[in-house]
């Protein structure tokens, strides 16, 4: 169906008009899907088109085949991306069946659940978390011998989606251990969809609430239980738990960690779906993009070049994961083949998917953002500027105030506006930024953490020492209350605190505050390593500008101790090692 043009499909059209049914339109929703998701428009379009008026030439009956098959077109109508359309038909069908059967029928629940489904996947939130409240209350009103009990619990997983979507993550975890416990309460049999996937969702939604700790428990445990699981049984969700505790460990500044993951959900999504599934396309997209951020270019470059033609084939040009790729592609090119190379490949990929979803589609603002930044990286920042800020523009318009695409551009956009030494408006920028996240996030939400770093920047730059190190220690609150106190992010926003008093002039607050990094550091990494140097560099500061007796022996003890290994490690030209000369020499660190 997806190769041949849409009216081979009428040569079979008229089958279920004799009341048996016909088997290929269950199948439609798919099909719908893959034509959207590769971007296949003239196909994609005449099947919408197909399928619109054949839903439109079953209102006038209302035996009960027609309504299934009216409502079959209707969810594939919405995977074709014609919701709008599918709706009235899928609440047609709902009422019909609510008329001939009741309210509380298997068959109206069934399309009341598939209803509830369409909308989630249209992202249409709002309306598919009042219809699932609406489910979820008339389900309390039935015995369970009057339903099927996996329909329930499909409405309730679905719900717990939704509510993820909305930002209301505290009522998603008490629906996901709901479905969880029921399906324990079965031996395993009630869910439609792979329990290690539902345990995924869970440790999304803990993340979300900043229990980091308590979403990797839940993702070990999970992990754990499906190794003793059959390998027949393997549904999908290993590697989707694998990815998500990728994810976990990355956002706990554990990259290094992560890498083995990575690779791992590849195997995984080979075994499970095969090589050219978008699922296995897209771990190995997710493993070369970590490679990026830990700066192994040279190895994510000759990994994507690999992957993109493979991409192509396997999903074509313009899928969602193929741009992804192509993306990133361009990104890498950045960092090992200059910028200019980089920003054509860019340009060209922009254009052609602004061509074909828009300049407002979600999709191309990933990619008019990236866009931005790599012109401000390539010191264009005047350009940047201009261009970050046309795309923050659009944004306000067709995402909302609190969406993550929103806070990044911002950020993006203050530090092009910082660069040209307009630190007054980035700090403004980031203010309103901060208030609003505030506002809409829960308390503690490590979604702030990004826009408070860029507000210690930007402030300890214009020598507001005071206000940054109150922006520091209330990231080391977060990072601590989230991740624990021996965390990579909880360590470095407790050295960035020390730091910020120092240069406040709160040197006995900066000296306590280093001190106990230096002992966590050193216990952890070690004490050789460059985190634990140069935070014992910032305390030998500390204690100089101290000057009281003793202070000023110490200072010289830290910072001959930081010489001492830095040498040892990496040499007389190595910056701390030149860094504790100075001061030594100087009798302070300070520039």
């Amino acid at each position: 169906m997806v190769r041949r043009p849409a009216e081979h499909v009428v040569e079979f059209g008229r089958a279920w008009a004799a009341g048996f049914g016909w088997p290929g339109v269950h199948v439609l929703n798919i099909v719908g899907k893959a034509l959207n998701d590769a971007r296949i428009t003239a196909y994609r379009d005449q099947l919408a088109q197909l399928l619109q008026w054949s839903a439109e030439q079953l209102t006038e009956n209302t035996d009960l085949v027609t309504r299934q098959m009216r409502g079959l077109l209707a969810i594939g109508l919405s995977e074709l991306g014609r919701t709008e359309a599918a709706v009235p038909h899928l609440r047609s069908v709902i009422r019909l069946s609510g008329v001939e059967h009741g309210p509380l029928h298997a068959y109206t629940f069934g399309a009341r659940v598939h209803l509830h489904e369409m909308l989630y996947d249209a992202g249409w939130l709002r309306e598919a978390e009042a219809e699932g409240r609406a489910l979820l209350a008339d389900f309390d009103l039935v015995t369970p011998e009057q339903y099927e009990r996996a329909t329930w619990a499909h409405c309730v997983q679905h719900q717990a989606f939704t509510l993820h979507g909305l930002g209301r993550w505290a009522e998603a975890e008490e629906l996901l251990r709901t479905v969880l416990a029921a399906n324990e309460g079965t031996d395993g049999i009630l869910l439609r969809a792979d329990p290690l996937s539902i345990v995924v969702w869970l440790s999304v939604v803990l993340s979300a609430q900043g229990r980091y700790a308590e979403a990797e428990r839940e993702l070990r445990a999970g992990l754990l239980a499906a190794e003793s699981r059959p390998a027949d049984e393997e549904a999908g969700g290993r590697h989707m738990a694998l990815d998500a505790l990728a994810d976990l460990l990355h956002e706990s500044g554990r990259s290094e960690e992560a890498e083995p993951l990575r690779r791992a959900a590849i195997r995984a999504s080979e075994e499970c779906y095969g090589a050219d599934h978008e699922r296995t396309v897209q771990a190995r997209y997710e493993w070369l993009s970590h490679l990026q951020l830990l700066g192994r270019h040279a190895e994510a470059l000759r990994g994507i070049q690999e992957l993109e033609p493979d991409a192509v084939e396997a999903l074509g040009a313009q899928h969602t994961v193929t741009i992804q790729v192509r993306q990133l592609h361009g990104l890498v090119a950045a960092e090992t083949q200059g910028y200019d190379q980089s920003l054509a490949s860019q340009r060209r990929l922009l254009d052609e998917v602004t061509g074909v979803l828009g300049a407002t589609h979600r999709t191309t603002m990933v990619l008019r953002h990236d866009y931005g930044t790599v012109l401000r990286d390539a010191g264009r920042h005047g350009q940047a500027e201009k261009w970050l800020e046309a795309l923050l523009r659009d944004e306000g318009k067709h995402l909302e105030p609190g969406d993550s695409m929103v806070a990044a551009t911002t950020l993006s956009l203050a530090e092009a506006m910082a660069s040209q030494d307009r630190a007054d408006e980035a700090l403004a920028l980031c203010h309103e930024l901060l208030r609003t996240q505030v506002r809409d996030l829960p308390e503690g939400s490590l979604r702030t953490a990004a826009t408070r770093r860029q507000l210690v920047r930007l402030l300890a730059g214009k020598g507001a020492y005071g206000e940054a190190a109150e922006h520091a220690h209330v990231l080391w609150a977060m990072y601590r209350g989230a991740l624990g106190e021996e965390a990579p992010k909880t360590l470095t926003a407790a050295h960035q605190y020390g730091l910020q008093l120092h240069r406040a002039g709160l040197h006995q607050q900066a000296v306590e505050v280093l001190e106990t990094v230096i002992e966590v550091r050193a216990r952890v990494l070690g004490p050789a390593d460059r985190a634990t140097l140069r935070s014992r560099m910032r305390l030998g500061d500390a204690l100089a500008a101290l000057a009281v007796a003793g202070t000023e022996g110490r200072a010289h003890r830290e910072w001959t101790a930081v010489r001492e290994a830095a040498v040892r490690e990496w040499g007389e030209k190595d910056e701390l090692a030149r860094m504790a000369a100075k001061a030594l020499g100087a009798g302070t660190g300070e520039p």
